[in-house]
This record gives structure tokens, sequence and C-alpha cells, in this order.
């Protein structure tokens, strides 16, 4: 899995989705623990797993 780090805003931009879409897919995996904020006041997430590769924890 890739690692990485992103703010909503950069995710927005990046993508070309939604706001809403964006943000309601990333509450999704924060509660799914598969992303983690690492800092609340820019709401920079960072991978913590792939949901889509069975959950396996991102490699340093």
């Amino acid at each position: 899995m890739k690692k990485g780090r992103a703010t909503k805003g950069a995710l927005v931009d990046w993508t070309g989705f939604s706001r809403n879409s964006v943000y309601n897919r990333l509450d999704v995996l924060e509660a799914g623990e598969h992303i983690k904020c690492v800092h609340e006041g820019t709401r920079l997430f960072e991978f913590v797993s792939d949901p889509r590769e069975g959950g396996d924890d991102v490699e340093d």
C-alpha cells in the first residue's frame, strides 16, 4: 500500500470530487481506522491500512 498524508482540502482539489463526497468518505475511512488525523488544526490525514488490501498495515 502507498504511504501518504493529505488534508481534506487537498484531496478535494486533487480528485475533483465534491467537498461533501470527500469528507463523507474520509469519515468512513477514519471510523474504520484506515486513516488517522495527525494534525487536527489542518485536518491532515495519514494512511494506516488499505481496506482494498484486507487491512494490511502500512509498512515503514
